[in-house]
């Protein structure tokens, strides 16, 4: 859990139940140096307001597994950014090092997400990668999460270039006709469909052994590589 400290321009926070943000976000990671660059990963984390001292904080909450919530969602883009915030984000003393206040901004994109349970959460980016969430966010993005329990992506891999909802309509179709894989000739279903960047689709482990092997796509020969891969 961290605490943020909220700073805006113009009249500060009230103590009105107006002003609290207690909801969700979810944030854009930011690779940290020495590492490859993540992709479209994003973190969720369940939000409230609380009051210390006269100073309101936002508490963040990191929610496990949030990839269950995608599902068939989609993002949505609305017409603008918001507005830049200063935020004060504060860690809480260690045994190994002291309480500190890092100043950080945040902004809220115009990209946003439907998640089954939630509704309607915006996606944030900010400028510091190391200083908010240091436990889950830190994981993240030093490229140690390769369980997957902090994070999610609703986007397929780039060289793709379908988005997720559509390629999930064009999935279900083929597994409605019984459409088989033509390397195993078995039915393909949602846990091991698989499409590549040439339009074709295969049982995920199969196409896989097969891009190893040959580099190349079974049914029309185009050059495939492993990130040319995209599954359910």
């Amino acid at each position: 859990m961290t605490r943020i400290k909220i700073e805006r321009a113009g009249p500060p926070i009230n103590k009105s139940k107006s002003a609290r943000m207690d909801g969700h976000i979810i944030v854009a990671a930011k690779a940290h140096s020495g590492v490859d660059d993540l992709g479209d990963i994003y973190l969720l984390y369940r939000t409230e307001t609380i009051e210390i001292g006269g100073d309101h904080f936002m508490v963040c909450h990191p929610v496990q597994n949030p990839q269950k919530l995608v599902g068939n969602s989609q993002w949505i883009t609305h017409a603008e950014d918001g507005p830049v915030q200063k935020v004060w984000h504060y860690r809480n003393a260690s045994s190994v090092s002291d309480a500190a206040r890092y100043l950080n901004n945040m902004k809220r994109l115009k990209k946003s997400i439907m998640l089954e349970g939630i509704g309607e959460v915006f996606v944030w980016i900010l400028d510091k990668p190391n200083t908010i969430l240091p436990g889950t966010y830190y994981h993240v993005c030093s490229g140690l999460d390769t369980a997957k329990y902090w994070h999610f992506s609703v986007s397929c891999p780039a060289k793709v270039g379908v988005p997720k909802h559509v390629l999930h309509a064009f999935m279900e179709s083929a597994i409605e006709k019984n459409t088989t894989c033509p390397i195993t000739l078995e039915p393909l279903t949602k846990d091991m469909v698989a499409y590549t960047a040439c339009g074709h689709l295969f049982e995920r482990e199969a196409i896989d052994m097969a891009v190893r092997g040959s580099g190349k796509c079974p049914t029309c020969r185009a050059s495939l590589v492993l990130a040319d891969i995209c599954g359910w």
